[in-house]
């Protein structure tokens, strides 16, 4: 049985770090950088794509992550690094 907090540790932090960026950015600028926001949910659908192997998901859930992760890709490149103020 394989040690799998490697991967899930790490991609853990990057979406930390990225939503803190999105906090500090908003605390300093009185805006949300759109496409940072985006990229941290995406972040978070590429992990679960990636533990996948580790703790695999029902065929329906593994879907609903694809159809996740499509949308977000979608919504990236329309929104692209467009600034909302608050």
């Amino acid at each position: 049985h394989p040690d799998t907090t490697g991967p899930k540790d790490l991609s853990t932090t990057i979406i930390i770090l990225d939503l803190l960026m999105t906090v500090v950015g908003y605390m300093k600028r009185k805006s949300i950088n759109l496409g940072l926001l985006l990229g941290v949910g995406l972040t978070a659908m590429i992990r679960q794509i990636i533990t996948a192997g580790f703790a695999p998901l029902a065929p329906q859930e593994f879907a609903l992550v694809l159809l996740a992760t499509a949308i977000l890709v979608a919504a990236i490149i329309f929104v692209g690094d467009r600034t909302v103020q608050a």
